[in-house]
């Protein structure tokens, strides 16, 4: 999915097989709260050995705060970023795509409905869009 998306972009990128990080390695992310949307956004830069635990640390405190949805930004240019992802999709994290060229690179996006379910039967798309949409659905823990 990612690699359609970068191509209908016109964006040349080539994604390596990653790397496991290695046992001492930490986390480096940034966890920002809206208490008005009951929206939490989490961008990691660096996946250490720790994420599973620090991933689950950020999920209680987005709990705590009663998020009704996280967002996640892995940057695609950390080694570790596929350990990142394969972790989050545990926690029923799923993809929606990429958040390409920011400062900082670009961001493999990943979303996390607390209790909320989407209705993809009301999201109004165009091609390629609805494509995406209809693959972002298959990838959604509540759609299985």
């Amino acid at each position: 999915m990612i690699g359609e998306i970068v191509q209908n972009m016109g964006l040349t990128r080539h994604f390596g097989e990653g790397t496991h990080p290695t046992d001492s390695s930490k986390t480096v992310g940034t966890l920002s709260i809206n208490q008005r949307m009951r929206l939490g956004k989490y961008f990691v830069e660096q996946a250490g050995s720790d994420f599973p635990q620090e991933l689950k640390n950020v999920m209680r405190t987005l709990k705590r705060e009663k998020c009704a949805v996280a967002e996640m930004f892995i940057n695609l240019s950390d080694q570790a970023a596929p350990f990142a992802y394969q972790a989050a999709k545990k926690y029923d994290f799923f993809c929606t795509g990429i958040m390409p060229q920011t400062t900082c690179g670009d961001y493999l996006t990943m979303e996390w409905l607390m209790n909320d379910v989407v209705d993809y039967e009301i999201i109004k798309t165009i091609e390629p869009f609805t494509t995406l949409l209809n693959h972002i659905k298959t990838l959604d823990p509540n759609e299985r």
